[in-house]
């Protein structure tokens, strides 16, 4: 199934100029907290949605969801397996230090560390090399259309600040092993960390010495997770805090009636569906042994069509989602609807 992504209208207010907005604070909630500071060590959207408002890397979105250069200016391909990224020159670490492709090289060794989760969305990339002090050569296993979209998930950390603090290795936390990037940070994005409560508040500010030109207004941001969600609405109405993410579906309507606020819905980029061991010989959790029925066609169509996708849509999803598995008329709905896919999945 795939939730649409809702946030409240006040979260514009990051992406305002600052022509004639009186600058402020921002405060915001979501669920569930941050699972860590460390940039490697979780594949977790959330986390990694908000850990690139500190770290970046040599290409980004633009609000059209177009890739664009970020720490590297610009890029060419030198063989059919190699790229060549020209950096950018004149970023600084939120600590003052200088970027250059020694950073670039150490944060690729250090996602290969055993900790590190990124590295699963880095498979295709070989190697990553110094070339000059603000050029890097990055190599794919095979020709390889896709780098772009692929180095997003290589956010680059300063060499120098991680092993001056003891953090060479991504910190592994399905071993229950930290290191300081787990509760700090050291970035060169547009906001730097000031305070880190976990399970209390996470607190940002804006950073005076980035490369770019900040699109936003604010002087502090203060990110506050609140798992009820009947606190979480409750919150926002009675103005403890400006907006919130993961908004209930049955809450919706009446945020939007109070008059304050508007809900922004739109559909997430990311499908989550329900999957099947296809794959064993043997199920690892079943009490059918010898065999695995899902191997076969059949039962997986069996238990696509037991799915009663309208109820699901209607009274789960409360009317914002759309199927995802029936090809051209998936497409027509969601035209149509502009809401959230339900992807029951073969």
């Amino acid at each position: 199934m795939k939730k649409s992504l809702i946030a409240l209208g006040m979260a514009a207010a990051l992406a305002l100029g600052t022509a004639g907005i009186q600058a402020k604070p921002f405060t915001w909630a979501a669920s569930a907290d941050l699972l860590s500071l460390d940039p490697y060590s979780t594949n977790n959207t959330f986390t990694n949605s908000f850990m690139n408002n500190i770290y970046e890397a040599m290409v980004r979105f633009n609000e059209a969801m177009e890739i664009e250069p970020a720490l590297a200016e610009s890029w060419q391909n030198t063989s059919p397996t190699v790229w060549r990224f020209k950096l950018r020159r004149n970023v600084k670490f939120h600590n003052g230090e200088n970027f250059t492709a020694d950073d670039v090289v150490f944060s690729w060794q250090r996602i290969q560390t055993p900790g590190s989760l990124s590295r699963l969305n880095l498979g295709n990339v070989k190697d990553v090399r110094k070339v000059d002090a603000f050029t890097v050569d990055v190599e794919t296993k095979g020709v390889f259309p896709l780098l772009l979209n692929e180095l997003l998930n290589l956010t680059v950390m300063s060499k120098a600040w991680s092993e001056a603090n003891n953090a060479r290795e991504a910190s592994d936390l399905q071993q229950k092993r930290e290191n300081f990037a787990n509760r700090n940070t050291n970035g060169t994005g547009p906001f730097k960390l000031k305070s880190r409560e976990v399970d209390v508040k996470t607190v940002l500010v804006p950073h005076a010495g980035w490369w770019d030109k900040p699109k936003h207004n604010l002087t502090e941001v203060t990110f506050a997770p609140i798992g009820s969600d009947a606190t979480r609405t409750s919150s926002l109405l009675s103005g403890a805090i400006d907006a919130t993410v993961n908004v209930p579906l049955q809450d919706v309507a009446r945020i939007n009636s109070s008059g304050n606020f508007t809900v922004v819905q739109g559909p997430e980029l990311r499908t989550i569906f329900l999957g099947m061991d296809q794959f064993r010989d043997e199920l690892l959790y079943s009490d059918v042994k010898g065999k695995n029925p899902f191997k076969d066609v059949r039962v997986r169509r069996a238990m696509y069509q037991a799915i009663d996708i309208e109820g699901l849509k209607r009274s789960v999803m409360r009317g914002v989602s759309w199927p995802a598995g029936d090809g051209a008329l998936a497409a027509a709905q969601r035209r149509a609807q502009g809401t959230a896919r339900t992807a029951p999945g073969l």
